[in-house]
């Protein structure tokens, strides 16, 4: 929108320009102040300055600078310098870095066809002649080349002709668009590289200054008269250390200019921050280079207007007439007068009158006049959003900062902290920076967590590195032994991107990295195998960044404390993999922790003579087990496994196993030790722990050696089924401290849902809740519809997999636990076998459905209610229909589904119903109104990402494939349940494996008092 901060982007654009007249260094250049909230469109201002000059400008983005990185801004800076020379720009293109190196060798490339024989000149016409007016004709001949030597050639001639510059900084820029692209990436952004890499690279092991890498840059740029335009936005992190983290910066930034052409920093803001800049003793030669700041103009009325006419206009799914239908004008000005707001704030409150019009069909909507829905809906959609986002960006955690992953890491356990996400009787007491000694280059975040648990005070250290290689690595390895020593520290949680090391296994750090794993004592946690974990400390990371600045969100603005009370409120990280591992397992945590339910059970394996020169291995206490699915995870820490080192086929003493059938805990025993033996021949050495026995499943815990890997066991899954006779691939999975191997009984147990209702948890009388099923350890465990992480359902399943069943289970628990007064169904049935009810039920709100014309009346009536409903929670000053007692209360509805894909089939019918059903995800929680929605067809097409999004609550039984299951679940695994019952249901970042209770059609009709 031009017209918004006109006078801003024109100022900017001058700077820009005073650039590109003068590029070399002068005492003259000055760093440009934006001073505006989160939302008030600077990016925006950058966009129409790179329009204004066609393009030819470098916009490099700079995030906030945290904690771990206060004490070396310049190294935060760089990376983000490289990113955006080596990301491709958002309106597509090749990389900036491509498009400086086709540039810088387009002559060479037209005095190399000059010299061709007139033959090869005329059959390479076409290119010849493209090469004189498009210098990205030159990456078409690049890329036909695939020899390393002729790149490391070009990357010499190219070093040349810069001489000022620092030489292997220079090959290494050159060499972007080779195959060596990903590894000199890393190399300029200061991650390290395999010495063997950097040997053959010609790089020296340490990674450049962050300086003469930015001066390599912007002098490479200069040479095609190309700005380089640094953007440092969201000042205010620095001055989460207002002593030392302004006057670093500031020094950092003056450096800058003093040694690097071609660049303009620009530094964006909030007024007041900028306030506490100027007031915390930041040298005068700072100021000195500072231009006034500008300060951006808030939306006026006419700009409002302008803005929401053209995003409508331009918005694809708009029906209407022009301008700003479907929203009145007069209420977008008059909301703008009466609400000063940032852009992006006013565009998040049409999007939900919008939402409002496809809806209901109302016209045209006024603005700020829809009851908007309680907060914590707003918020849950916003962090469904954002890590969808996350899911589809699908970046890898090699290319995040350390220092990024450290933060979010943090704020993990700080949310763990304020949730209580710990295991029982355990409690947080301080977490502090620090843990780990940092050394000049390196410096190591990791915080120490100090853990109270029967009364005993302990300390687990989680750090977070990418050091894998050379000395370096070598160097962590000794500061993180020295700071595990204390008898107070129980162990270490390294999170690292991947699992694999670039250290020989030889080398003295890797034998030392291996003995501390195979202790006890260290626990790697790789990222890159743990997917859904990254993308949700990312979620994490982005939400609480934003907040750092102010978040915009449903009409107010949230800090960083609002955001983590209200994801520790909703549970949203409960369950995360990462907490698991820091919190759980710990063999001195153990004895002092409450003991599981289920009593350690002594496995007979044969005994081996000890290894030469090794003393015994002590053995451990038992560990309290939580119950969990296979998934993708690499290595896991335990003690080796000395004893079964040694063991021999010839060991193993035969056992009729078919006549243990009937005994399940001694069959499991013996399947235990079997697979052990199985493992050892396979040169996977494991040592047996114990054996669980659940209805469906048997779960048998072995810890690794050290030479273990959890990926080679779980490829000996289909030879572990074929060479043991079991019905059905084991799962395997690994748990803080060992690894699970999940297999099937030969007899499985039917669990009864009768018993189960008796059990109900005092703090779930008069809840939507029910059993979802049991664990191995024989725990029920109850799934609320009033909790925010489980309000709506989307539930899984083919054919013989027990969906309807679990659906029929659902229907019965809540009845039993509730009255019709106080909970009301809906119930939707294409197949119309499912809900096949003998007479009339109390609890049934609307007969059941069948078909889309019966459907989507509902559903109105359903968003009807609801906004009825908040009308009324307005009126009496409450937030949620809990708080409605006497003649104000109303009772809860359950809209289900049993195959809504039926339904989803026909465009037409699924244009009306997908709306109204995302409007229900998105609000009705608060208002009492809950979704199920089973289907046995998991296409992307039927569980759309609006759908998914607004669905928090994930239960899946047996599918089809992996691909279903990653589509439900965002995570692998049940593909292979084993049906009639056996489930995945995802609790926060976590997967929890149950066996679905069973309800006949009788006892269902008697507790739904169908007569």
């Amino acid at each position: 929108m031009p017209s918004l901060n006109a006078s801003a982007s024109d100022w900017l654009l001058e700077r820009v320009r005073e650039v590109q007249a003068s590029p070399d260094v002068t005492a003259a250049r000055k760093i440009a102040v934006l001073l505006a909230a989160a939302g008030y469109g600077k990016t925006h201002l950058f966009g129409r300055v790179a329009d204004a000059l066609g393009g030819d400008v470098l916009f490099a983005f700079v995030g906030p600078i945290f904690e771990a990185q206060l004490a070396r801004p310049l190294q935060h800076i760089v990376w983000n310098v490289v990113e955006a020379l080596f990301d491709a720009p958002a309106g597509g293109g090749p990389p900036w870095i491509e498009q400086l190196l086709a540039r810088l060798c387009r002559p060479s490339f037209e005095a190399y066809f000059k010299q061709l024989p007139d033959l090869l000149r005329t059959r390479h016409q076409t290119l010849w002649q493209r090469l004189q007016t498009d210098h990205l004709a030159a990456l078409e001949i690049i890329r036909s080349v695939a020899e390393p030597s002729a790149y490391r050639r070009l990357a010499e001639s190219i070093a040349r002709a810069f001489p000022g510059l620092r030489n292997e900084i220079v090959r290494a820029l050159a060499l972007a668009w080779s195959p060596d692209g990903a590894d000199v990436r890393r190399w300029l952004r200061g991650d390290d590289l395999p010495e063997q890499e950097c040997a053959r690279l010609g790089l020296s092991q340490t990674p450049p200054e962050p300086e003469r890498v930015i001066e390599a840059i912007a002098t490479m740029l200069q040479r095609i008269g190309v700005p380089l335009v640094i953007c440092c936005d969201q000042l205010e992190a620095v001055l989460k250390d207002p002593e030392v983290g302004p006057i670093n910066l500031s020094n950092g930034l003056v450096a800058l200019l003093h040694s690097v052409p071609n660049t303009l920093i620009v530094l964006g803001c909030l007024e007041d921050a900028w306030s506490v800049v100027i007031a915390n003793k930041v040298h005068e030669s700072f100021f000195d280079r500072v231009h006034k700041p500008q300060k951006l103009a808030t939306l006026s009325a006419g700009h409002a207007v302008d803005l929401v006419r053209r995003r409508v206009m331009a918005w694809d799914g708009n029906l209407a007439k022009g301008g700003t239908w479907p929203i009145a004008v007069e209420s977008i000005q008059a909301y703008a007068n009466a609400r000063p707001r940032a852009p992006r704030a006013l565009l998040q409150e049409c999007r939900n009158a919008i939402d409002e019009w496809l809806s209901t069909g109302k016209e045209p909507v006024t603005l700020g006049n829809t009851p908007p829905p309680p907060f914590p809906e707003v918020f849950i959609q916003h962090w469904n959003t954002e890590l969808a986002a996350m899911q589809k960006k699908a970046k890898s955690p090699v290319d995040i900062q350390e220092a990024q992953l450290f933060q979010s890491v943090k704020y993990a356990i700080e949310i763990a902290r304020v949730a209580n996400h710990l295991p029982p009787g355990m409690r947080v007491i301080d977490a502090i920076d620090g843990a780990i000694k940092p050394s000049g280059n390196d410096p190591r975040p990791s915080v120490g967590v100090r853990l109270e648990a029967g009364g005993k005070t302990f300390k687990v250290i989680v750090a977070v590195t990418k050091r894998d290689a050379g000395t370096a690595f070598g160097s962590y390895m000794t500061a993180l032994t020295d700071a595990i020593k204390p008898k107070a520290v129980v162990g270490a949680v390294v999170v690292r991107p991947y699992a694999e090391l670039n250290v020989g296994p030889h080398t003295a750090a890797r034998k030392t990295y291996d003995k501390a794993i195979a202790d006890g004592k260290l626990r790697p946690f790789a990222l890159g195998s743990e997917r859904f974990t990254f993308d949700q400390l990312e979620c994490l990371f982005s939400i609480l960044t934003d907040a750092d600045d102010g978040l915009p969100l449903g009409g107010r603005n949230l800090n960083r404390d609002d955001c983590v009370k209200l994801i520790a409120e909703n549970g949203l990280i409960k369950g995360l993999k990462l907490l698991d591992h820091i919190f759980a397992n710990w063999v001195e945590l153990s004895a002092v922790q409450p003991s599981s339910d289920t009593p350690a059970i002594a496995v007979a394996v044969p005994a081996a003579p000890a290894v030469a020169g090794t003393p015994p291995a002590a053995t451990p206490p038992p560990l309290p087990v939580a119950a969990g699915p296979a998934r993708s995870v690499a290595t896991v820490s335990g003690p080796p496994a000395a004893a079964a080192a040694e063991l021999k086929p010839a060991d193993i003493k035969p056992v009729d196993i078919a006549s243990l059938v009937d005994q399940p805990q001694a069959w499991a025993n013996r399947m235990l030790a079997d697979i052990t033996a199985k493992l050892l021949l396979y040169k996977l050495p494991v040592e047996p722990i114990r054996a669980q026995v659940g209805p469906t499943f048997a779960r048998l815990m072995v810890r690794p050696a050290d030479t273990t890997d959890i990926n080679k066991v779980r490829n000996k899954a289909t030879q572990l089924r074929v060479s043991l006779g079991l019905a059905a691939a084991p799962l395997i999975d690994f748990q803080p401290g060992f690894i699970s191997i999940d297999i099937q009984l030969p007899r499985r147990q039917i669990v009864a849902l009768a018993p189960l209702l008796g059990t109900r948890p005092a703090n779930l009388v008069g809840q939507t809740a029910f059993p979802a099923g049991q664990d191995v350890a024989g725990q029920t465990h109850w799934l609320n519809l009033a909790d925010p992480s489980s309000c709506h359902l989307l539930i899984a399943g083919t054919t013989g997999s027990g969906k309807s069943e679990f659906l029929k289970v659902m229907l019965g628990a809540m009845a039993h636990g509730m009255t019709p007064e106080q909970l009301q169904f809906i119930l939707v049935d294409p197949k119309r076998v499912t809900f096949n009810l003998t007479g009339l039920s109390p609890y049934l709100l609307k007969p059941i459905a069948y078909d889309d014309e019966a459907v989507i009346p509902l559903l109105t009536e359903c968003a009807d209610e609801m906004e009825r409903r908040y009308e009324k929670l307005a009126s009496m000053h409450k937030s949620h229909v809990s708080e409605l007692t006497g003649a104000d209360s109303v009772p809860r509805i359950v809209l289900m589904f049993d195959e809504f894909a039926d339904l989803m089939h026909d465009p037409i019918a699924k244009a009306e119903m997908e709306p109204l059903l995302k409007r229900l995800g998105a609000k009705a929680r608060a208002s009492g109104i809950h979704l199920v929605l089973g289907t046995q067809r998991t296409e992307a097409s039927v569980v759309t990402p609006l759908l998914r999004s607004n669905l928090p609550g994930r239960v899946s039984l047996r599918v089809a494939s992996e691909k279903d299951s990653m589509l439900i679940l965002d995570a692998p695994g049940a593909a292979e349940l084993l049906g009639k019952g056996d489930l995945l249901w995802k609790q926060g970042g976590d997967l929890l494996r149950l066996q679905s209770p069973f309800v006949s059609n009788v006892e269902l009709e008697e507790l739904l008092r169908v007569r």
